[in-house]
């Protein structure tokens, strides 16, 4: 999901955002807030974002004036320490899925 706040951008994956009207939730999801000059940047790159479940995101901006190299941005948080062994080796599977 894409939502913009004042002049910032937040791209999100997992629980999805409640409206403001309703009462908040606690739950999986990671973000990425891109503000001011990364927006354009963001943009400029073709506002390509992927999410990996619930717990990794990452988005590609473009970098430079002259030129179109690329700068891939990842945001992720890991299982804790008491999640179940499936949990985490799912996450780090999709981790490596996310690097490459």
């Amino acid at each position: 999901e894409v939502y913009k706040v004042r002049e910032s951008l937040v791209l999100t994956a997992g629980r999805p955002v409640p409206r403001a009207d309703r009462q908040r939730e606690r739950g999986e999801g990671v973000a990425l807030i891109l503000k001011g000059p990364a927006v354009q940047a963001w943009k400029a790159g073709g506002s390509r974002w992927k999410s990996w479940g619930s717990r990794i995101i990452s988005a590609s901006l473009r970098v430079g004036t002259h030129c179109s190299k690329q700068l891939h941005v990842l945001s992720c948080y890991a299982p804790t320490y008491s999640s179940s062994r499936e949990m985490k080796e799912a996450f780090y599977n999709d981790l490596q899925q996310a690097l490459t």
